[in-house]
């Protein structure tokens, strides 16, 4: 079973899949690309475990996992890793501009959708010099 288990030795807890959830994010990635037009953008995921102390003990195909799966601190080095085996180098500024394209300004009024007012808005404090900070 595609499974993530966390243990701190006393209890087990199982989490989602943090591949399953990144290949999905890659699915939803690429849909948005093929709507605008876009095919020649290669597209690949890593999961990066944040706390260096985490072990992570791989049950089933452990070269697929280690290919994706690793500390944060590795994460960098994989990119560069996979950047360089890309026979054609995708154009960055091609997907700026799409992205600008579908980019509008954000106009929303949380006062207004929330029925508050100004009124109802209280100033923050005054806090001077709280930890050596001005």
């Amino acid at each position: 079973m595609k499974q993530c288990i966390l243990s701190n030795g006393k209890k087990e807890q199982g989490i989602n899949y943090p591949i399953t959830q990144a290949e999905n994010q890659k699915f939803l990635l690429q849909n948005w690309f093929y709507n605008h037009n876009i095919n020649d953008i290669p597209t690949y995921y890593f999961i990066a475990f944040s706390d260096p102390s985490t072990i992570i003990e791989v049950k089933g195909d452990q070269q697929s996992i280690a290919d994706v799966v690793a500390h944060g601190e590795q994460i960098p080095q994989m990119i560069i890793n996979k950047d360089s085996e890309l026979p054609n180098r995708f154009q960055d500024y091609k997907l700026g501009k799409v992205i600008l394209k579908e980019c509008g300004e954000f106009d929303f009024d949380i006062l207004g959708n929330f029925q508050v007012t100004a009124k109802d808005v209280m100033p923050g404090g005054n806090v001077k010099n709280v930890g050596g900070l001005e």
